[in-house]
């Protein structure tokens, strides 16, 4: 299992466009592949022409299995949504034992072969979770001053 996460620290840089787009492609190429929101705003869903979705919520606050709380958008990939509510997921990460590892600890029991991870542009704990859980982080950008100081931050 690959678990790549997409971070920065500035908006409309592509952190959602990025994932959304590879995470297709792996799909197409017959790798199974879950892509997670982990941004309040639920635009992974909106990108793939869906509903937005308490995924997340459902996966860390109300202890359900991540097969029940995944919806399929593709052939091969899967979608772990978030909405508004995945801001009580971080009052939840907060208020937990271990908090930095509780996204591991979950996906690492998946069968996917690549996870994908949309970070909000945002340093919280659901951030730092998204970060411990990856393998790789991808930090897209444009060259702009102030999408070139996001990545002087995530760094």
């Amino acid at each position: 299992m690959n678990i790549i996460a997409f971070a920065n620290q500035e908006g409309g840089v592509g952190k959602t466009t990025s994932p959304v787009t590879l995470a297709d492609g792996l799909a197409r190429l017959g790798h199974k592949t879950l892509l997670v929101d982990l941004d309040p705003q639920g635009h992974v869903a909106i990108a793939l022409g869906m509903e937005k979705t308490p995924g997340l919520y459902r996966l860390i606050c109300l202890d359900e299995r991540l097969e029940k709380v995944v919806i399929a958008a593709r052939p091969n990939l899967d979608i772990l949504g978030s909405d508004k509510r995945t801001e009580k997921v971080k009052r939840q990460i907060t208020l937990s034992d271990f908090r930095e590892s509780i996204l591991l600890d979950t996906l690492e029991k998946s069968s996917y072969e690549f996870i994908l991870l949309d970070l909000a542009p945002s340093l919280d704990v659901l951030h730092i979770n998204g970060l411990v859980a990856s393998d790789w982080v991808i930090i897209p950008t444009r060259l702009d001053a102030l999408a070139v100081d996001g990545v002087k931050e995530i760094l």
